[in-house]
């Protein structure tokens, strides 16, 4: 009896362990939009994490990124209406526009206002100036914008996020006293992570303030770009890189996160050796520890990774050289971490370099073997478009004749290879190339 007590545990012990492990990797997978989300389930289904709002948040333009980067607006299931419209989205307002019964003067007032919305959506319009050229009253300019803003893409004719998010709620009949506040008020909270202090803010229960982020979440910050069926894909860096003295520096950029703590109000409550929700309690606080390491070990494993992959490839980011042939299994004996552990760890996270936001995994590159040497694949393509660029016109290189060309560079690619990078490159087939 006692000897199947003693396996039960060491049953539950090695199930608890492997449940451990199990989410250490999903949260080292995980992007730092998925991770954000993930702290804020916890944060509400778990009381004893708290977030630590004595952290102070990075300034979100200092690496050039904007508030709506980091609110992470969910923009999935908004492309439907325009996904087979291809006209622009002047062409569009204007057509919405002509379903109106107007006049010719307000015709010409609402052409101009379309005039002046940008790509994203947004009225840009000097006010004074659209009343000299349009001769007309300050009244009927404001009258003509309210109609262009009911316009879809919802959201579109606005002056600034506030108010397209606010046109957005109206439509969607969730305007209230609340979720006006959290928009005009409380944006740069959300931004921030700072549920509590708006929870205070509103007199609202924290989960409450979760299910209108959600909802805010759900608008489009740039719905002019739905018409072209063109979502921008929202990317959080999570490292920047810096050339300095002809030194690599690497160092996260995670103080966007949320950042959690235990709450000292039930950990005191541990201490009560006699209360009936202690095995519930050590169970949760248990859970909230093993989350908070995760993250830390997540970040330094990101940066190690990161920092390894950077100064290898330190001549490109420099702009002087092509990528460096590295593999994933290379870049795991660098590191000194398992193939799946760098695979995680490189896959969807950005960093900002001097060549712009890359994902880590696109500083890999695998390289073409020959008998004389490796080239990277960025080399092989700088190659081609060598040899077509100098190529004579009337008689352009077929692919076959630019893989005898490579060969004779000690550069082994086989035709179909050829066609391949060609295709990458966006360059014609040597049909389409000659001149006639």
């Amino acid at each position: 009896m006692l000897q199947q007590i003693e396996l039960d545990i060491q049953q539950k012990q090695n199930f608890s362990m492997s449940q451990e492990m199990i989410m250490s990797l999903k949260i080292l997978q995980m992007n730092a939009q998925e991770l954000e989300q993930l702290i804020y389930e916890q944060t509400c289904e778990n009381p004893f994490l708290e977030i630590d709002e004595s952290f102070g948040y990075v300034n979100t333009n200092e690496y050039g990124l904007e508030i709506i980067d980091y609110i992470n607006f969910e923009q999935e299931g908004n492309r439907e209406i325009f996904k087979n419209n291809n006209c622009s989205l002047r062409d569009f307002l204007s057509e919405q526009l002509g379903y109106y019964k107007l006049d010719n003067k307000r015709k010409k007032i609402g052409q101009y206002i379309i005039d002046e919305i940008n790509e994203d959506g947004y009225l840009e319009i000097d006010f004074e100036m659209a009343l000299n050229v349009l001769n007309c009253k300050e009244e009927a300019l404001n009258e003509m914008i309210n109609l262009i803003q009911t316009f879809e893409p919802s959201g579109v004719g606005a002056r600034d996020l506030k108010e397209c998010l606010i046109i957005q709620i109206k439509n969607k009949n969730l305007l209230n006293g609340i979720t006006e506040k959290l928009i005009n008020n409380h944006l740069q909270d959300l931004a921030d992570g700072n549920l509590s202090k708006i929870a205070r803010s509103l007199n609202i229960d924290k989960s409450a303030v979760y299910d209108y982020l959600k909802i805010i979440k759900s608008l489009n910050p740039k719905p002019g770009l739905q018409v072209n069926d063109f979502l921008p894909e929202v990317i959080l860096p999570e490292v920047i890189v810096e050339v300095i003295d002809e030194k690599i520096e690497v160092k996260m950029i995670d103080e966007k996160l949320p950042k959690i703590k235990i709450n000292n109000y039930y950990a005191e409550l541990l201490k009560n050796k006699n209360t009936f929700e202690c095995e519930f309690l050590e169970e949760r606080i248990k859970s909230a520890k093993n989350l908070i390491k995760n993250i830390e070990d997540r970040k330094k494993t990101i940066l190690s990774i990161s920092k390894a992959l950077a100064e290898y490839q330190i001549e490109y980011l420099k702009g002087k050289g092509p990528l460096n042939p590295l593999t994933l299994s290379q870049l795991s004996k660098l590191t000194g971490y398992s193939i799946s552990t760098v695979s995680r760890t490189i896959n969807n996270k950005y960093a900002i370099t001097p060549k712009g936001i890359i994902e880590l995994k696109k500083l890999l590159s695998k390289g073409i073997k020959s008998s004389s040497k490796t080239n990277s694949s960025s080399d092989d393509y700088n190659i081609i478009k060598e040899f077509i660029a100098n190529e004579d016109k009337n008689k352009p290189y077929s692919d076959e004749q630019i893989a005898i060309l490579l060969k004779n560079r000690g550069i082994d690619i086989a035709r179909r290879t050829i066609t391949k990078y060609r295709e990458i490159l966006g360059i014609p087939s040597a049909g389409l190339r000659k001149i006639r």
